[in-house]
Parts: C-alpha cells; structure tokens; sequence
C-alpha cells in the first residue's frame, strides 16, 4: 500500500520571498536526509491559449504579460455566464496541469508547492474582481479535486515592498486587492500566516518550527543547521534512510477543512479518485476541458456578433475612455465594453450639448464619432505621430476644438475636420469653451495658458513652467481651474491669473506634491473635484481647499489613499454629490462628501484616461 509523502505549500502576492525560503526548505531537508521536489502551480494559458487570443482580438478580454505572469482580464457583464464558463474552463486546465506534478506524493516522495490552490483562488477571483465568500463551481472544483496540503503558509508583505521587489502585476493596486483576498481565505483554508517583514532567518525558522510536528523526534535543530551550513563539519547529519526521497514520520494531516462561505464541505487530504483510477480520472478532466473550451467558445462567437453590448439598467450611465481602444458603458457597478475601430489609446471625449453624439480623441491622431451606439472613425488629414490630447464642443455646438502634440488644433463642424494655424508649439494637454461661448481657455506643456477668441490665439502669460494637464470653467463661467504637475493649481477671471497655495496639504515640499490631472465642476453645487496622481483627491468649493488621503477597499478596510494608483479623470453624477473618478490599471473608485471608495478595477495594466456622462437619451 502507498503512503503519501508530505505536501508543504508556500502563498503569498510576487515578491513576498516564497521562492528564497523554498530553496531555503529544500537545503533542510537535504541535510536531514529527506528529498524534495518543488513544482510551481501558477495559470498560464496553454490549452486555452487561442481561446485567450480569440478573446483579446474581440475585445472581451484584456491581457497583462510578463516573464512570470500572465494575466487575462475578462470583460463580460458581472453576472454574465460566461464568467463562469472562463472561470471552469482555467480552473480545469490548472487541475490538468497540477495532478502530474503531484503524482510522486504517491511514492511518498516530500513535495514543496510555490503556490497552490489558496493562490489560485485568488489569482482567479481577482481577475473577475468578485468575492471569495460565494465561490463560483471552477474554484469549488480545485478544493475537491486536489489534494489539501499537511502544511501552508502564506507570507504576507506590504503591497509597496512586494512592488518594489517584483513588479510582475501591473501596479501597487491589484497587490492591494490580492492581499485582502488571501487574507480573507486564508484562515478559512487553515493556512497559517507569516510576517514577511521578518528577516529571511528569521522566517526561515519559524516555517522550520512549524513543520517540527511532522519530523523524526532525533532531527537538528535549524539553529545548529544554520552553523553547520556555514561549517558543515561542525554536527553530523542524524541517520535516517532514503527510501524515495524518505518519509517523513508523525505526519499528523490537517483534519477537516472550514466550510468557506457555507458552500464548500469539509474535503479530503489525499487523492480520492475511486473506482476510476488516476488515467480515467485525467482522461474525464480532459474530455470536460475540451468541452468546456467548445461551448465557451461558441458563447463568444455569438457574443462578437453584437456589435454594441446591451446596456445594464441603472439609474446613470457613463463612457469610459482608455488605451488600446478601450471604450466601456459604466452604470456604477458594471463595465460594458464597446467594440472599437481603433485600436489607438483613447484619452478625452466630449458631448454636443444637443447630445447627438461624442467625440473622442487618442493617439496616432485618433478622432472618432460616438453616438451611444455606432462608432465612426474621423479622417483629421494629420501625421500619425500627432496625439489629439483634447476636445471641447462651443455651447452653441457650431464647432468643436480638437488640440494636442505639437501644438495642433483642429475644428469640426459637424461635416469636415480643418488644422487651424494657431503659433504655438508646446503640446496642448487641455481646451476648454467658456459657458458663454466667447473664448477658449487651453493649457498646455511648460506652462502653457492661452486663449482663442473665434479667430486667433492669446497666450497669457504665466509664471509656471510645469505641465498643466487640465482646465476647466465654473458652471457659471466667473472663473477657470488650471491643474498640473507639483499640486499647480491656478485660478484665471478672465483677466487675472491668481495662484491658489496647495502645498500645505504635502508638508511644503513640492517635491512630494501630487500632479493634479483633473478638474470637474458639480452643475449641481459648483464644488470642483480635482484628481490626480497617487490617488489625489481634493475639492475645492466657495473659495476654500481641502483633501482626503484615504479610501475604503473592497473589503471595507480604510487604506492610504496612495496606494489606488494615478487618478486620471472624473465626472459628476448628476443632480448628486457623488463622482466617479478613474485611473490607472482600470480602477474606478466613487467620490461621495470627501469619501473614496474603491469600486472596482476595470481591466488590469490598461489605464482609464477619460470619463463623461452617457445621456439619458442613449442610455
């Protein structure tokens, strides 16, 4: 009869040293006679790989790569079937992949896991951004179908530090989200948790001394272990037979596991394949592979046949602007995806006050024509190398002001895209109509400021040399906010430019001051919104300033705000006092009486760049 040999499984987000101390693990167990075998067990696409690829080309899927880790965001509706369709068919290919490697625990064989289903589970619930406390069947399956280890560990290290160790995910963010997800499994699972922050001795240790009640009663101790790996003739190993890598003895399994979320019984420690053996087993798993692969890939194909996504019911909607041609419906709680024929960064849209439709900027000289159904793509007669930064229709919707690198500006009338000569040469980020219709306020690299009256360009003098990525007029046209980098914030009249101090709220340092990139007016208060880089968030209303530094995750954690990622743009929801700001690594977060909370992040390593109201007309 087999014995199984013992399973150790080590989880943590990249970059909180599970890699150092299974090398560490291993070294142990060699010097106490015991051979190891170290198998890793994270998702990359193989059987499903076309299926990835015919997702990213459809726009249903957004991927992010690096030498270790491949990411694949899908974009269905949140309670979509096909979630669950992709969530069964990845899960089913981790448990094809992972059952071989786990094979010589049947010859008793020690083998250490660098990452196992506890990262599975949350690798695959990040993806889909849901909750661990109701499991969709995929995750339910890896629980049941793999063998629980005798001992797992999670390492746990700040979101910052495992960043700044291996930036593998695409930002601070998406480690703060899987932290709280381990968290939250772990417990449930039986994992127990270390602090990362220890020293790599010192976390070594503690794994050794947790692993003391499956060791023969006669092993070193690791303190002597550790001299002897600087002196190897200082101890003696302790006689214990090899017999395939050895068995380790007291192995005492963990027993039972907590019922996560009311949904998943108390499973198995061993491998439980019954009357049908370990071939007919892998033979079933790959025959529903294979199925599953077939039907979510008909899903698809029927899905890409509508053009626009029908829209979810909600009370507001919003467009959603960002890079690969991303164009999205929000309605607060569900990101619809459009299909683009572009596939250029998208970076400002703008309505026609008569909402008929949008235009919408990007680079490689992007314009394009939305009318909340039908995407249309503008011939601008401009070289691909100009990005269309801004966009801004006059009141009386006559004309549109497009601007970007170079100091470009083009105007539409409804019919035909002209470039206008406008003697500027710095790049403009921001153009903005007065209420009034009069002139145009626009903003630029190195200080730019300047004005267009209908007929020419003005610029104003300005004492700033730094970029000013945005401008923006009081509902009531009395003034503008001019925002950019190191907090700049500017108030114009119409005839003066007055500075507006920001610095206080970073210590008077305008080194660690934050790029504002955004400023929105509430039609409803007249309060400003302003965001940027690191998550800045302030207000400014009735002449005074203030700011808020922290945010509510999604498990209801209060965090530093810094750790959200650069904010790019904001809207208003109308008639409210709330926001919806977004940014970096598609992260939507809502804006309520100075309280953030996270949303949700849209689509992982893909940076939302502009957000305007979808009009209740379209919607």
């Amino acid at each position: 009869m087999f014995k199984r040999g013992l399973l150790i499984a080590l989880s943590g987000v990249d970059g909180s040293g599970k890699s150092t101390q299974i090398r560490l693990l291993q070294k142990n167990f060699k010097d106490i006679g015991v051979g190891s075998l170290w198998i890793r067990c994270r998702w990359r696409p193989i059987a499903s790989f076309p299926l990835v690829i015919l997702l990213r080309g459809l726009g249903l899927a957004r991927v992010h790569v690096t030498r270790y880790v491949y990411i694949v965001e899908p974009l269905f509706q949140k309670n979509s079937a096909l979630i669950s369709l992709w969530c069964l068919v990845t899960q089913l290919e981790n448990i094809i992949k992972i059952v071989p490697k786990l094979i010589p625990l049947l010859f008793g064989k020690t083998v250490i896991a660098d990452r196992y289903v506890l990262d599975m589970l949350v690798d695959g619930t990040a993806s889909i951004h849901e909750s661990v406390a109701q499991p969709r069947l995929a995750f339910r399956l890896l629980l049941r179908l793999l063998p629980k280890p005798d001992k797992a560990f999670l390492i746990e290290v700040a979101p910052r530090v495992a960043f700044k160790r291996k930036p593998d995910l695409p930002g601070v963010s998406d480690y703060t989200e899987r932290l709280s997800l381990y968290r939250q499994v772990a417990g449930v699972l039986g994992v127990a948790t270390l602090n990362g922050s220890l020293s790599v001795e010192e976390l070594e240790q503690e794994i050794w001394d947790q692993l003391s009640d499956f060791l023969p009663k006669d092993v070193t101790p690791l303190k002597t272990s550790i001299s002897s790996r600087m002196n190897p003739r200082a101890a003696k190993r302790p006689e214990w037979p090899r017999i395939l890598g050895g068995r380790l003895r007291n192995r005492s399994p963990i027993s039972g596991m907590a019922n996560l979320g009311g949904r998943i019984k108390s499973l198995p420690h061993r491998f439980r394949v019954g009357r049908l053996g370990l071939r007919s087993a892998a033979a079933l798993l790959i025959i529903a592979m294979v199925f599953g692969t077939t039907i979510f890939s008909y899903a698809i194909y029927q899905t890409s046949l509508d053009r626009v996504p029908v829209l979810p019911k909600g009370p507001f909607h919003f467009v959603i602007i960002g890079d690969s041609g991303g164009l999205y419906v929000f309605d607060g709680v569900n990101l619809s995806p459009v299909n683009l024929p572009a596939s250029s960064d998208l970076i400002q849209a703008s309505w026609r006050h008569d909402r008929a439709y949008a235009l919408v900027t990007g680079s490689d000289g992007t314009l394009l024509k939305y009318d909340g159904r039908l995407v249309e793509n503008l011939p601008t007669g401009i070289s691909p190398s100009t990005s269309l930064y801004a966009v801004s229709w006059k009141p009386d919707d006559s004309q549109a002001l497009i601007a970007g690198s170079g100091g470009a500006v083009l105007t539409y009338d409804g019919k035909a895209v002209k470039q206008i000569a406008t003697g500027i040469s710095e790049t403009i980020f921001s153009i903005k109509w007065k209420p009034d219709g009069t002139i145009a306020l626009l903003s630029g690299a190195n200080g730019l400021i300047a004005k267009y009256d209908g007929n020419s360009f003005t610029t104003i003098y300005s004492p700033i040399s730094v970029s000013l990525y945005d401008v923006e007029w009081h509902p009531s046209g009395s003034y503008a906010l001019i925002g950019g980098l190191s907090a700049t914030l500017l108030k114009y009249d119409g005839r003066i430019l007055t500075p507006i101090y920001t610095l206080g709220f970073f210590g008077n340092n305008p080194e660690d001051a934050h790029g504002i990139r955004d400023i929105s007016f509430s039609s409803t208060t007249g309060a400003a919104l302003i965001t940027g880089n690191k998550g800045l968030t302030m207000l400014y209303d009735k002449g005074k300033l203030s700011r808020t530094e922290l945010f509510t995750d999604l498990t209801g954690n209060i965090v530093d705000l810094h750790l959200i990622g650069d904010f790019y743009a904001a809207a208003w929801v109308e008639g409210t006092q709330t926001a919806f700001a977004i940014g970096e690594n598609g992260t939507i977060a809502r804006v309520s009486n100075m309280a953030v909370t996270f949303v949700r992040q849209g689509v992982h390593g893909v940076g939302f760049k502009g957000i305007i109201d979808f009009p209740a007309t379209q919607a």
